[in-house]
């Protein structure tokens, strides 16, 4: 269950009869300071998953021009997906046009359009020895298929409210430099990636910079057993939106998500019951309070108004809170909050 490293020069030391008994004794200082002591563990979170990914064989290349199909791609996850449905293996992709090349024959899976053996992966992209345009800003890919384990999202996230949630110090994801990254707060990079569906990012404190990928692929990169070493840089899991970047409804109302009734309501103003919304009136009394959350979730009202002492109800989508008498209960309706 545990075993020694040494990377520089390739030694594994704790996997032999002879040897085993000294790691399970637990570590000891490493004066060299060259060998690293892991620890198996098993976690309920583990998970493995099939991933299509497009492994890049030529930079400034394209499928033959003659031979393909050119049909609009958002990215190149999208080209990839268009070369999978038509049963491809090869295909190219130029991201400024958002152009993906689908080689017409796909006899061999568009090898003979795509690839060029003298070349090693790619066709010839020159004429008179410059480059021809159709090729300039294209690159040539293989469908590549891969069994990725790693520790889930939703495990390493729990059941609290988004934070920031450190998941690797002093790793990075794959081979991420600072030039790659963005100058962003933290709350900012988590927000972000978490807007644009990823489930990580890595951020450099030192720096202020961040970095979540360009698509599925870059991103699954930050997954276990994917990092690298990162020294001052650490890996992080979008668990949901920052409290930085979230209205102060939007806090109220986080794991509110898909609630029902008068789960959905919270209370404004938990201490006290004297305030209301101004232009709230007791127009409408003698109600009990499970018929005025209906009237407020049938009107699809922000704020419910609610006092106890006569049971007055009043709905409204605006709220300017004031103080107002007693036994007034303002209760904001987290069914109609924007949660992103």
């Amino acid at each position: 269950m545990s075993f020694s490293f040494n990377a520089d020069k390739g030694k594994c030391f704790g996997v032999s009869e002879e040897t085993a008994a000294a790691c399970e004794e637990g570590p000891v200082a490493d004066e060299s300071e060259k060998w690293t002591y892991y620890e198996f563990w098993c976690s309920e979170g583990y998970m493995s998953e099939e991933i299509d990914s497009a492994l890049k064989l030529q930079n400034k290349a394209a499928c033959d021009a003659d031979a393909v199909d050119v049909q609009d791609a958002a990215d190149l996850d999208a080209c990839l997906l268009l070369a999978m449905d038509n049963d491809l293996m090869y295909f190219s992709y130029d991201k400024k046009k958002e152009d993906c090349h689908l080689p017409t024959d796909s006899a061999d899976q568009g090898f003979t359009e795509c690839v060029d053996d003298t070349a090693n992966g790619g066709m010839d992209n020159t004429e008179d020895g410059k480059t021809n345009n159709f090729y300039k800003k294209s690159k040539t890919y293989m469908v590549d298929a891969y069994v990725d384990e790693f520790i889930s999202l939703d495990y390493l996230c729990g059941d609290s409210l988004p934070q920031i949630t450190m998941v690797a110090e002093s790793m990075k994801c794959a081979d991420v430099s600072t030039a790659d990254g963005m100058e962003l707060t933290i709350a900012e990079c988590n927000d972000f990636a978490y807007d644009m569906g990823y489930d990580w990012f890595t951020y450099r404190e030192d720096q202020g910079v961040c970095w979540y990928g360009s698509n599925e692929e870059e991103n699954n990169s930050c997954r276990t057993g994917n990092q690298s070493p990162g020294n001052a840089w650490d890996i992080y899991a979008a668990c949901g939106h920052t409290s930085e970047m979230l209205s102060d409804e939007q806090m109220a109302c986080q794991g509110k998500e898909d609630c029902m009734g008068e789960e959905c309501f919270v209370m404004w103003y938990p201490t006290e019951q004297s305030w209301k919304c101004d232009g709230a009136t007791q127009q409408h009394s003698g109600q009990q309070f499970e018929a005025c959350v209906d009237v407020t979730m049938e009107m699809e009202a922000k704020w419910m108004n609610y006092r106890t002492s006569n049971g007055a109800c009043a709905a409204v989508e605006e709220c300017v809170p004031k103080q107002s008498g007693s036994s007034w209960q303002i209760l904001l309706n987290c069914a109609v909050v924007e949660m992103a």
